[in-house]
């Protein structure tokens, strides 16, 4: 009730309802002034997380604790005093899909559930927005006349409002004359702009998991009697339809500023962790594929 009276958004608190479960999962016998350091390093050492998932939890923890200070329920912040993990994050190169399997995931997305999930391919690739961005996102902030996305304050992750130009190539005719074409992601939004396909339903999360394992990207396993994902060696990771859209549009301008702003993100962070992901001669090709049967549907519809 406090973070939500200090105007935290619903992804916030969800997510530090989720990992202050953890202490009461691990610690229910006992009071939050008990908690000491060793029981938060405790949780954070726990096995089956990642470096990042670790640092996540520590800063979630610390914040609880902070409150609890705030509060008189306690004297000190435990989670402050454990250890960081020991990784640098500019080591870690971004994970991107090729063109192909790009490709792939979204004629196979085409063909999923009369293509409900293809929006959220779509702009997850071809604008690079977040997921927690997508969530928000609403068919009002799409222009497709206009070829931009709006992510205002209320949506972008850092409050700060951007506007999103769809990316269009330019042709060349014999006699040297250039005109540039729509943005190819007009052409995957249009069909389901006519209905307002909602970009992230209530099944979404089951949709997207059942459409990644038909274009051979993950499988589900049973581990433990419990059915978890396990990532095939095809490039998956979190984020990644983010990730391959800005190394794409990084590699087609050549310019860190323009991809930066684009993004939402800084030019330092993209020079950093997206040069020399993508090859010269592929985001012309990334930019340029466009849907197979949606564009029939729509073709159909307009007549």
């Amino acid at each position: 009730m406090a973070k939500r009276a200090d105007g935290c958004r619903e992804d916030t608190i969800r997510n530090l309802r989720a990992r202050g479960g953890l202490l009461s999962t691990y610690f229910a016998e006992k009071l939050v002034s008990d908690i000491l350091p060793p029981h938060i390093a405790e949780v954070l050492s726990r096995g089956g997380i990642d470096h990042t998932t670790k640092d996540n939890d520590r800063r979630a923890f610390s914040s609880f604790f902070s409150w609890c200070m705030e509060q008189g329920y306690c004297t000190a912040n435990p989670a402050r005093k454990t250890k960081r993990s020991r990784h640098n994050a500019d080591d870690v190169e971004p994970k991107i899909l090729n063109v192909e399997q790009v490709r792939n995931l979204l004629e196979t997305a085409e063909k999923f559930k009369g293509g409900k999930v293809v929006p959220y391919i779509a702009l997850g690739l071809f604008t690079a927005i977040r997921p927690t961005e997508l969530a928000r996102l609403r068919w009002e902030n799409i222009d497709l006349e206009a070829g931009t996305v709006t992510i205002g304050p209320k949506m972008a992750k850092m409050r700060s409002r951007r506007l999103i130009e769809m990316v269009g190539l330019t042709e060349t005719d014999d006699k040297g004359k250039k005109t540039k074409l729509p943005a190819n992601l007009i052409e995957w939004l249009a069909p389901h702009a006519i209905g307002k396909t909602p970009i992230k339903d209530a099944n979404w999360r089951k949709d997207f998991d059942a459409l990644r394992g038909a274009a051979g990207l993950i499988q589900r396993v049973k581990v433990k009697g419990k059915e978890r994902e396990q990532i095939l060696d095809t490039g998956w990771a979190q984020d990644v339809l983010r990730h391959t859209g800005i190394s794409h549009h990084f590699a087609f301008y050549q310019h860190e500023g323009k991809t930066a702003t684009w993004a939402g993100n800084s030019p330092t962070m993209i020079h950093r962790h997206y040069k020399g992901l993508v090859k010269p001669n592929e985001p012309a090709e990334f930019f340029s594929i466009k849907p197979r049967e949606a564009a029939v549907k729509f073709n159909a519809a307009m007549k």
